[in-house]
């Protein structure tokens, strides 16, 4: 037994799969970044293995063993499998939430005092939609594709589950394996009426229902677990871990596999909505409501010491905790490999209108080549993602309650990396931060607060310091301010020749901006030249001028023109002047902020930062206030260490950490730390947890060097003291 396992995928051209081979590696390292950068593996195998450069490798990590299990769903934003065998939702194209779910993005749960705090799950609202429809992965054994999931002997379920008031619902269904054609199958579901589990089991020939003795209530949002076992052909159920009382005859050894000789190799079962295969449609008033935590299947019955850990550990969000490409290969006595995560591909996809190229599939966002005009963040995410993946990489998120970017004033430019893009909405987005699970899925989730303490009962504290590598109390943020032209016209004012005429406020469009350069200047129909001699004026009768203040919002006219009635127009390349008020104006594009606070209690750091993608001062402004805001203050890092492989924790949580010895007290509602990396360590069983802000810092040496040609580039001075 193994809670360990590592697995090596090889597809053709078309993606189909070619070669899956799982391993138990040597050694084994695997970190974890987040948004930091892309997770990376190193593990070692003996020299039989036939892992090759670019094969895709997965590392799975469990509280139990591992060796019989055939599906696993956290529901971590999404409804695929971390199993290693890719029993996933049937579903095409780019990944929002399938029709099962009403709402866009994922919730945090509710649920203050559980054990499942702090973490993201689906929300299912299954009322008149579908249900989740879920592919079914064969192999050949014996010559007959049997089902990976294999019910024809021993097996075991678990099911981790809230469920919520749902009206008019007498039957709602957590997993539907039945086929009503030839009454063979499993068939798990919560009983309105009575309170009641309900198990439907068939081998074709006998049909069994099962309902367990003790009550659960299915609209008390409580979180439970429900598991389903049969060893040796006896059923038995359990409920929050206690063995059921059931009704019917426990003893059914029957194969329950509706294509056990199958011929193909994809089928479906269902979950969160009961289907019919006689009707070819889901059953009415059988729909779910609450969240799905976790689904297990096992391929035996797993001992009693291995099934109450999953009742009774702390819950994970993820089983599959690396999945990526191997990019070195050292022979020796053992190999050694090295791989790097899918988001590595993603992250470093320099974005062009080559490869944004496709009109938006959302009506919602507008893009006009690389420019975005209109959209909210999750909508413009997913739209890069449709073109620069091929649906390689799906999304999901939970939806923003404002545009964090104001199209009003100006564009947001989709230049630069992948990362780069990204890093800039989050900014914007203030109190999230993103990821790329193993399954391709780009999540972007809030920080959420958990149950879970850091301390020395725990964790061994290897590291901590106050880290000031990002701290900026004053930045100075300038945008792309050569993006705009603009047109003014005029006819009919009426000022004297020969003298300079009032100073009028440039503006296109009725909106006062700030002229980066005018192209032509028009003054009667003849071409004017600007003047820049402040300490004296054009001689009469000499020709057609124009004069701009220091700011070049402004500007005055001087004519030798007979006529006191003067028509002019010009053209300009502008950015958005400073002033902002009820007239529609902006801000200038080049905007500076400070923190008067943090200046005098840590010292100046000053940062400069371009940002070409931001062509305005309206948002260059909120972004340079929310930028003051992430990082004015010097926070405070810790490292620590413990002799075991933990699940429970992942990026972005929020926890407390507490080592009184070191005065280190970061506990109780808006004082916790943010986990911003976590490395696990096989043979070792040791796991190593960065805690603080979340983005690059002083632990990340290799990867600071590594930025120096990134787009969205900054540069810093820093001062300490008075």
């Amino acid at each position: 037994m193994t809670n360990i396992k590592l697995l090596n995928i090889r597809r053709n051209s078309s993606g189909v799969i070619t070669h899956r081979r799982f391993y138990k590696p040597r050694n084994v390292i695997v970190k974890r970044e987040g948004n930091r950068g892309a997770d990376n593996m190193r593990f070692s195998l003996d020299v039989t293995s036939k892992i090759q450069k670019n094969d895709e490798v997965y590392y799975i990590q469990d509280i139990v063993d591992l060796d019989n299990l055939v599906g696993m769903y956290n529901f971590y934003g999404n409804f695929r499998d971390e199993s290693g065998f890719e029993q996933d939702d049937f579903y095409v194209g780019n990944y929002s939430i399938p029709d099962a779910v009403s709402g866009t993005g994922a919730q945090e749960l509710v649920e203050p005092n559980k054990s499942f705090k702090g973490y993201y799950k689906v929300p299912i609202f299954v009322n008149t939609e579908d249900g989740i429809k879920m592919k079914k992965a064969y192999e050949l054994q014996d010559n007959i594709n049997k089902p990976i999931i294999d019910m024809s002997g021993d097996f075991d379920i678990y099911f981790w589950f809230n469920s919520q008031i749902n009206s008019g619902h007498t039957v709602r269904t957590l997993i539907d394996i039945y086929n009503d054609v030839i009454d063979k199958g499993l068939l798990l579901q919560l009983e309105d009426t009575n309170d009641r589990v309900k198990l439907t089991v068939g081998d074709g020939t006998s049909n069994i229902i099962y309902t367990p003795n003790s009550s659960l209530d299915p609209d008390d949002g409580v979180n439970h677990l429900v598991r389903v076992t049969r060893l040796g052909g006896t059923f038995k159920i359990y409920i929050d871990s206690v063995d059921q009382t059931l009704t019917g005859t426990a003893s059914f050894a029957g194969d329950l596999n509706d294509h056990g000789d199958a011929t193909n190799t994809v089928d479906f079962f269902h979950l969160f909505k009961q289907y019919s295969e006689t009707s070819t449609s889901y059953v009415s008033n059988t729909g779910f409501r609450g969240h799905g935590l976790q689904l297990r299947f096992y391929n035996i019955s797993l001992p009693d010491d291995e099934a109450s850990k999953i009742y009774t550990s702390k819950p994970q969000q993820m089983t599959m905790k690396f999945g990526g490409t191997v990019w070195k290969i050292e022979d020796g006595m053992n190999k050694k490999y090295n791989a790097i995560s899918f988001a590595s591909k993603l992250f470093n996809t320099i974005l062009t209108t080559d490869n944004i190229s496709v009109s938006p599939s959302n009506v919602n966002v507008s893009r006009n080549g690389l420019l975005y005009t209109d959209g909210k963040s999750y909508e413009i995410i997913a739209d890069v993602l449709e073109n620069i993946g091929d649906n390689e990489f799906v999304h999901i998120t939970k939806e923003p309650t404002s545009d964090p970017i104001q199209y009003t004033w100006g564009d947001m430019s989709a230049s630069g990396t992948f990362l780069d893009f990204m890093e800039l909405i989050m900014i914007f987005e203030e109190t999230k931060f993103f990821s790329v699970l193993p399954r391709k899925i780009l999540i972007i989730e809030e920080y959420i607060e958990s149950n879970y303490i850091v301390s020395d009962s725990n964790f061994r504290l290897i590291d901590f310091f106050y880290d000031d590598t990002y701290t900026t109390n004053k930045i100075e943020v300038v945008g792309n301010s050569a993006v705009k032209k603009g047109y003014y016209d005029r006819t009919g004012v009426i000022f004297n020749n020969n003298v300079w005429d009032i100073w009028r406020g440039v503006s296109v469009d009725n909106t006062t901006v700030g002229a980066d350069y005018f192209i032509k200047f028009t003054l009667d129909g003849n071409e004017a030249t600007e003047w820049t001699d402040t300490s004296t004026n054009p001689v009469s009768g000499s020709g057609y001028y124009y004069q701009l203040d220091d700011e070049r919002t402004s500007y005055r006219l001087w004519s030798n023109y007979s006529s006191t009635i003067h028509s002019w127009s010009y053209e300009v390349i502008y950015r958005f002047s400073i002033t902002y008020g009820s007239g529609g104006g902006a801000m200038s594009t080049t905007q500076i902020r400070s923190d008067t606070t943090s200046i005098n209690d840590n010292g100046l750091y000053s940062k400069k930062i371009n940002l070409p993608q931001i062509n305005d001062g309206i948002n260059l402004g909120d972004f340079a206030t929310k930028y003051i805001t992430r990082y004015k203050d010097i926070n405070l890092r810790v490292k620590v260490i413990t002799p075991s492989l933990i699940n429970s924790m992942s990026i972005g949580q929020k926890v407390g950490v507490y080592y009184d010895t070191k005065n280190i007290s970061q506990l109780g509602t808006g004082n916790l730390m943010k986990v911003a990396s976590i490395e696990w360590k096989y043979p070792e069983t040791v796991t190593t947890i960065e805690l603080g802000e979340n983005e690059f810092n002083s632990f990340d040496v290799e990867k600071v060097e590594s930025t120096s040609n990134r787009i969205l580039s900054d540069s810093a001075t820093r001062f300490r003291g008075n």
